[in-house]
């Protein structure tokens, strides 16, 4: 506020300004001789310097001529600016950087701990660390003071999970690098976890599952439903919201055991786009060359051995009787059920993977309401084979995650209870059409799409420091965009046949939430229609003859 000032004051000729202009009845901007440009008020005359008067009054805290040095020319950027340069500590922890063009930068820790990592802890442990991030630590008494440092230095930041991923990330001005990396340090390596935060995050997991029970669309929890049936009791198997039936049962013990066992620095990355290497790595050396304070005395102590188990693929089926809600009804929003049919798709390491990615994006999908426009999707195949022929069809949408050791694609769809049965016919169909020949113009679609996304997506810096780490957790290195681009550009219309002749081979993993369960089908019945490719194409042919 105070340098704000000072800098506002230096560009007024050595006047604050006024909070507010004078009234329009009161003020008049006129011309002198000079050209300068002044306004006169009932209170005071001055001259306002032009735009192009040099500052006299170089604003506190800002140093011009070091981020002059720091900057590159852009075609200094042609060759290096998808290079990532890796080092190591030795403790263990990794680090990673690529300088990127850009005044700001995003810096932030991947971690190998989440969901997948829950064999023997109870499960939901992961979601209230996960909601525990960002408060006190041994340097910062509560969450407003780290969120005071974090704001000084420009900085906005954020957490986020994923099956096998825990991301804390900052974005801010790259000449707070040091603090940015000390506050990050006693985020993952000093935070308290007092019991007091432990019942706040209970809270905040209540409150996580009645927002989602009452959005009108359940998509999180169909998708853990989802993987819950496909690699049951196992890894990825396990839930990404902790149930509610097991908040009360996590306590602070419970939390430092699982952090002794997988917040380590062998298993952490810690990760900077847009900042040089070298002062990344002092910085680490200055904060992470040690241990984290869980590893010491009794949480130390009961630390197990990390879950390094493989995904053990089952298929399966799960149900969730959930009423219409009187919310939904005095929103009229419609009843739905939500299902979802999956099969086993590959690693990341896998040879079909990109040919996973191809297959995804030519089946898209999405809402049967959409305002169209480049980039909607609007030609895919769940679009125009599904949501354009049967009215009735509320949503549909393909997805496909992969990780270290497995994958899972999937279409999750919603219809009326009464249009249930009919539904999963057609999505049936269409898995099983996926084998049947493609037309080209579908195929060449499908690979530019996904090339362009890839690269308007890796445009932003935060998507890049998670692409980075990601890419290094899972596989030691970082392969740069043109290598990704190049293979989708390979894929052929065999390769996609393939690859969906291969999944169909998986046992199908179904789910069903929403109210009405009685009228969707029981897997048995998916079963059969999954194993008899022409009658799933037939059955799924009649429901479009009889709605014609």
């Amino acid at each position: 506020s105070s340098r704000l000032t000072r800098f506002i004051t230096s560009l007024t000729g050595g006047r604050p300004p006024p909070l507010q202009g004078p009234p329009a009845s009161a003020s008049v901007a006129s011309a002198t001789a000079s050209g300068r440009p002044t306004v006169v008020s009932d209170s005071h005359r001055r001259q306002s310097p032009l735009l192009h008067t040099p500052l006299t009054v170089q604003p506190e805290g800002f140093n011009w001529q070091s981020m002059a040095e720091q900057a590159k020319p852009a075609a200094a950027y042609a060759k290096d600016n998808e290079n990532v340069l890796i080092g190591r500590l030795s403790n263990g922890l990794t680090v990673a950087s690529m300088d990127r063009i850009g005044t700001g930068c995003t810096v932030g820790v991947v971690i190998k701990a989440g969901p997948r990592f829950q064999a023997g802890f109870t499960k939901g442990v992961s979601h209230l660390v996960e909601k525990m991030s960002f408060g006190s630590t041994r340097a910062y008494p509560n969450r407003e003071h780290l969120l005071s440092e974090i704001e000084q230095c420009g900085g906005i930041f954020d957490t986020q999970s994923s099956k096998d991923a825990t991301i804390y990330a900052m974005s801010a001005n790259p000449l707070h690098l040091d603090r940015l990396v000390s506050a990050l340090a006693q985020v993952v390596y000093r935070a308290r976890y007092d019991s007091d935060e432990v019942v706040a995050a209970r809270e905040k997991v209540r409150f996580d599952w009645e927002a989602m029970e009452m959005s009108a669309s359940p998509e999180p929890i169909l998708t853990d439903l989802l993987y819950s049936a496909a690699y049951q009791a196992n890894t990825l198997g396990f839930p990404k919201f902790c149930p509610l039936d097991n908040v009360d049962s996590i306590d602070r013990s419970e939390v430092l055991r699982y952090l002794a066992t997988y917040y380590r620095p062998e298993r952490m990355i810690l990760c900077g786009i847009g900042v040089p290497h070298q002062p990344l790595m002092q910085a680490a050396e200055s904060y992470f060359a040690d241990q984290p304070d869980w590893l010491a005395g009794s949480a130390g102590a009961a630390a197990q051995q990390p879950d390094n188990s493989v995904a053990q693929y089952t298929g399966g089926e799960a149900r969730v009787e959930k009423a219409h809600s009187q919310m939904h009804a005095a929103l009229q929003l419609p009843e739905l059920i939500h299902i979802g049919l999956g099969l086993e798709s590959c690693s990341l390491s896998d040879e079909g993977f990109v040919a996973s990615c191809v297959l995804n994006m030519m089946m898209g999908g999405g809402g049967s309401f959409s305002a169209g426009g480049p980039g909607k999707g609007m030609y895919t195949r769940l679009f125009t084979r599904v949501l354009n022929r049967h009215y009735w069809v509320n949503s549909a949408q393909a997805s496909n995650q992969a990780y270290a050791d497995s994958g899972l694609f999937a279409i999750q769809a919603s219809a009326p209870p009464q249009q249930c049965r009919d539904l999963c016919k057609v999505i049936v169909r269409e898995l099983h059409a996926m084998t049947d020949r493609l037309p080209h113009d579908q195929v060449q679609r499908a690979k530019k799409q996904l090339q362009s996304m890839l690269l308007m997506n890796l445009e932003m810096r935060p998507v890049v420091f998670e692409d980075v780490g990601r890419q290094i957790l899972s596989s030691g290195e970082r392969k740069p965009p043109q290598y990704w681009t190049e293979q989708i550009e390979q894929i052929e219309e065999r390769h996609l046949r393939d690859f969906a002749k291969r999944m169909l081979l998986s046992r199908p993993s179904y789910v069903a939430y929403g109210p009405q369960l009685n009228l969707a089908p029981d897997y048995s019945q998916v079963l059969e229609w999954m194993a008899d490719s022409g009658a799933a194409k037939s059955a799924a042919s009649s429901v479009y003859s009889r709605i014609k």
